[in-house]
């Protein structure tokens, strides 16, 4: 059995996943997105950026339960380049950006 990934924020969890069903690129979990557990508390962001070779990342900002907003907590990859279809359709937190969020 493949131990558990989750994330969370304070109290409240974010996603969660079985280890196995999670891919790490550079050090980073990506999570299928049935994995996050209340998707009406992201809210699209206007930031993007582009990895050379993931290709253009697009972001969620997240608002917790007291209405406070984390900017950018989670970015994913809308049409990865060839050779790294492993992200596609999976969202990674921006952990190095907030420090109260917890990957374990």
């Amino acid at each position: 059995m493949s131990p558990q990934i989750t994330v969370s924020l304070g109290e409240e969890i974010l996603a969660s996943a079985p280890k196995d069903q999670t891919e790490t690129v550079e050090g980073n979990y990506y999570f299928k997105e049935e994995a996050v557990k209340d998707k009406s508390k992201f809210k699209p962001s206007k930031t993007e950026s582009t990895c050379p070779w993931k290709g253009l990342a697009k972001y969620y900002d997240y608002v917790n339960s007291d209405g406070k907003v984390y900017k950018d907590l989670v970015w994913y990859y809308p049409n990865p380049k060839k050779g790294a279809e492993m992200v596609d359709g999976r969202w990674a937190f921006y952990k190095s950006k907030h420090p109260d969020l917890h990957i374990s």
